[in-house]
């Protein structure tokens, strides 16, 4: 079928279409233009044409350019003084990080757990295998910040209770392990 079709009718029914194509796009978003520069013609239009000004009322004027308030050696910068947590330790940005990851493991644990009814031991092994994973988190004062989220958003939602305790002893065995 396309060998029927002559190059030089290609190129016609192209330029028709792109011809219908820009006049439909003229006729709806510049339609006022059109009228304005049909009616004036194009010689009036362009010798009436006036710049914007900008209505200062709604934005305001512009202020003056402040002159420099610190010198150049006042603006170095290094590296800022490490944060101190309510225990005093500092906290490395790999612990914030490993924190941030082990939540979102607990809350996808709590939805799991949520969505299954799944029994107390397999809760016992999941949470234990998130324990194993960050090691790291075990001497700092995320623990108590876990276990107690895990109390929070787990209360009501298992089929089974828990206690700080119990988490307490769970993340002790997950780690001699």
């Amino acid at each position: 079928m396309l060998e029927k079709i002559s190059w030089l009718t290609y190129l016609v029914s192209i330029f028709a279409v792109t011809l219908i194509y820009y006049g439909w796009v003229s006729l709806t978003f510049y339609r006022a233009e059109l009228a304005g520069l049909l009616r004036k013609g194009p010689e009036k239009q362009t010798s009436t044409r006036q710049q914007p000004t900008l209505n200062t009322a709604i934005i305001g004027q512009t202020a003056p350019e402040a002159e420099m308030v610190a010198g150049e050696q006042d603006l170095l910068f290094g590296p800022g003084e490490p944060d101190e947590s309510a225990t005093g330790e500092t906290a490395e940005p790999r612990q914030i990080g490993e924190f941030s990851e082990m939540v979102g493991e607990i809350k996808t644990l709590i939805r799991v757990m949520a969505e299954s009814a799944e029994s107390r031991e397999n809760f016992e092994l999941l949470f234990g295998l998130i324990v194993q994973k960050y090691p790291a988190l075990s001497a700092t004062q995320y623990r108590s910040k876990i276990i107690g989220f895990l109390l929070a958003e787990s209360e009501g939602v298992f089929p089974f209770n828990l206690c700080e305790e119990e988490l307490v002893e769970l993340w002790n065995d997950n780690l001699k392990n």
